[in-house]
């Protein structure tokens, strides 16, 4: 058996006049504290900012669409259907609506027994035609409705929009 090592006396400074037992460690300096109230206004006006530019965007890209009217012309068979006028519509700039026309048919003498919407257009600059269940035919007798799904120009706009029909008969 070994013998085991003298035992060993801690270290110390040299205690300071008064400052009793050992240990005489002094605790390591605090940090500096930072100002809550320095990053309250900070995270504030953070925010503040936010909503404002949010809502500026908003204001200055949000758009309103007034249709007052929907004007159909008839291109093609003109003996088919007349051009007419329908309701119009309010949506947001940029925004798709959907607007239908029922077609009714009643064959006169000598007119042929069915008309047949061949294509769609649109010719106010600006709104563009999304869908349209064309071809579509109505026989005589017959109704038939024609679904437009279109898109509202990403702008200010009112006034009238033109909706041009492509229609034959055999």
């Amino acid at each position: 058996m070994q013998p085991s090592p003298p035992p060993q006396t801690p270290q110390y400074p040299i205690p300071p006049p008064g400052a009793g037992p050992p240990p005489y460690y002094l605790p390591p300096p605090m940090p500096p504290r930072k100002s809550r109230t320095a990053l309250i206004v900070v995270i504030v006006v953070v925010i503040i900012l936010v909503v404002g530019l949010s809502g500026a965007v908003y204001v200055l890209t949000s758009h309103t669409v007034h249709v007052t009217a929907e004007n159909i012309s008839i291109t093609g068979a003109t003996n088919c259907w007349t051009s007419t006028t329908g309701k119009g519509e309010t949506v947001p700039g940029g925004a798709a609506f959907t607007t239908t026309w029922t077609l009714s048919y009643y064959a006169a003498s000598f007119d042929p027994p069915s008309c047949t919407v061949q294509g769609v257009s649109l010719g106010t600059p600006g709104f563009a035609l999304s869908s349209a269940n064309v071809p579509l035919t109505v026989l005589d007798g017959g109704t038939q409705t024609l679904t437009l799904r279109i898109v509202a120009p990403n702008s200010d706009y009112t006034g009238a929009l033109s909706i041009i029909i492509e229609v034959t008969s055999p």
